[in-house]
């Protein structure tokens, strides 16, 4: 990368089906190249509806960043490759369209957009929660922001369709249909003691235990078990969320059903809880 970069490459994907690569520097310098000559992509191999549309960054989005002075934090992108999203580190989105390079939508998860939308239940009731929970919740995004690090840890990802992008928030998993930027959905609002880093999808099928009469080989293919995995900052857990209850529990209804309220705190959340508290000890005193 010394043709294109005079400083060190964080980011690189390589785009098999546009046959080009993708990287980003530190100094958030994007650039589309051959991967062996270095050079704008020719795209000799490449079919039709993977050709990009311009000849010079120019007439791209692909300054964004530089202009703007930001750092990129993350990069996801699509199943087919024409889609690719930054996490940014004034905290919004920004999803490109990989054919024109040029931005299609900007999703705003700043702090500043977080209160808003707290403050604003007509407009946006799926993201409002109580108070309380939203305090601690602040708490824990104002602790992130001071840690640029921690932000990095953050992924992305894109359904099987590369409609719905799906990505953690202050709030919760929040899955965001692309053409219209609405909220489809939201996983997770419940665990607002947990701020969800790094996100996994799994669309394929169900797959049962070898010794149950039917295999995985055997399954009808159309049976499929879309499961999210997902990571969270400072918890020694992960989530998984499902639209299925395993079969092993399927029986045992006072295993699965859990006590949200009285789940043990680890030693972080105890510390945000005593922050807390305190706080509104000092408010109210």
């Amino acid at each position: 990368m010394v043709k294109l970069h005079s400083q060190p490459v964080k980011q690189m994907r390589y785009q098999s089906n546009f046959q080009f690569l993708l990287t980003i520097d530190t100094s958030v310098r994007m650039e589309v190249c051959d991967p062996i000559t270095q050079d704008f992509p020719k795209q000799e191999q490449a079919k039709s509806e993977f050709k990009i549309n311009y000849s010079s960054k120019v007439d791209t989005d692909l300054y964004e960043l530089m202009q703007n002075k930001l750092q990129c934090y993350g990069l996801g992108v699509s199943n087919k490759q024409k889609l690719f999203v930054l996490y940014v580190s004034d905290k919004k989105l920004r999803v490109f369209n990989v054919q024109t390079g040029k931005i299609i939508i900007i999703l705003d998860e700043s702090i500043q957009a977080i209160i808003s939308r707290q403050n604003d239940q007509i407009t946006y009731p799926l993201l409002h929660i109580e108070q309380q929970d939203f305090e601690r919740g602040l708490l824990i995004e104002k602790v992130l922001d001071k840690q640029p690090e921690q932000l990095k840890q953050i992924t992305m990802c894109f359904d099987e369709t590369d409609q719905i992008l799906i990505y953690p928030t202050f709030i919760g998993i929040k899955f965001i249909y692309i053409k219209t930027e609405e909220l489809e959905k939201l996983l997770g609002k419940m665990e607002i003691s947990q701020r969800f880093m790094r996100v996994a999808l799994y669309q394929g099928p169900s797959m049962k235990n070898t010794q149950n009469e039917q295999s995985h080989s055997t399954l009808n293919r159309k049976e499929t078990d879309p499961s999210l995995y997902i990571s969270a900052h400072k918890s020694n857990k992960f989530y998984v969320f499902s639209r299925r209850i395993p079969e092993d529990l399927a029986d045992k209804p006072w295993v699965f059903a859990r006590d949200i309220l009285n789940e043990p705190l680890n030693l972080n959340q105890q510390s945000l809880s005593f922050m807390s508290d305190n706080k509104n000890k000092t408010l109210s005193g």
